[in-house]
């Protein structure tokens, strides 16, 4: 049989899980009740940990779908017009009783939606569009000027319409393509 070292004639114990170390002083105590901290308390903090485990729980239960309610409906609202058109009252009078509810923000909505007015092509692969709602002006019942864009090259362009039964038709007038072609 082995010894410790020669200053220890004591045989050495062979090293286990549950006593890793027999050399060092408390080794045994101090491993005895590792991995097994449940087992040593007392019944009053048993009952607070699962006491509080519970009311967790319970809290994640919920508060989880109202969580997931407020984060759900976090729609963003249709952003309003700002136009700096000006339109008469009489125009706006006019447009109004043809069926349009808001005269100016029906109308740059609608030329927005039709980008294939644009008698211009796009360069380096754009696709010309009223990109920009603040710089499509309405001017009266019948006439609009707007800015459309690529991305690369602005133009401007100016547009008659007609609205009948909430409907609006729309008639190229005059343009610049400006860099384009």
């Amino acid at each position: 049989m082995r010894h410790n070292s020669a200053a220890h004639s004591e045989p050495l114990k062979q090293r286990t899980v549950s006593f890793p170390s027999s050399r060092r002083p408390g080794g045994r105590e101090r491993y005895a009740t590792k991995g097994k901290p449940y087992e040593t308390m007392s019944n009053a903090k048993k009952a607070l940990i699962v006491i509080v485990s519970l009311v967790l729980l319970l809290l994640l239960i919920v508060s989880a779908p109202i969580i997931y309610i407020e984060l759900g409906n976090t729609e963003v609202p249709a952003k309003e017009v700002v136009n700096p058109s000006i339109l008469q009252e009489p125009d706006r009078q006019f447009l109004v009783s043809r069926g349009l509810t808001d005269p100016v923000n029906d109308i740059v909505r609608d030329l927005r939606s039709h980008p294939e007015l644009i008698p211009c092509k796009g360069t380096l692969a754009g696709t010309p569009g009223f990109d920009y709602p603040e710089e499509i002006i309405v001017h009266g019942r019948d006439r609009v000027t707007a800015t459309f864009s690529d991305g690369h090259y602005d133009g401007t362009i100016e547009l008659g319409f007609k609205v009948s039964e909430d409907n609006i038709t729309w008639k190229p007038i005059k343009w610049d393509c400006q860099g384009y072609d």
